[in-house]
């Protein structure tokens, strides 16, 4: 959540994001999940960009349980 970076903060948590990642694999036993995969774009999408937290989408995430009650509210017409 920082409001900015300079390059060793982000040498500093691409290693973090390393570790973590091999740490999973080591311990999982198991493939990265996308999510896990994602985290090493960090870095460079901050370098292009900026801090996340300018361009983050959390608060429309807020609204899908409303949107998700109202697709499972519609009736679909069956099949005969």
């Amino acid at each position: 959540m920082l409001s900015t970076f300079d390059i060793q903060v982000l040498f500093k948590l691409q290693k973090c994001i390393e570790y973590h990642n091999l740490k999973y694999v080591e311990l999982f036993n198991d493939n990265l999940k996308p999510k896990h995969h994602f985290l090493t774009h960090y870095c460079s999408i901050i370098k292009k960009s900026g801090p996340l937290k300018f361009i983050w989408s959390y608060n429309f995430e807020s609204k899908h349980k409303q949107l998700k009650s109202y697709t499972k509210n519609q009736t679909h017409p069956t099949q005969d």
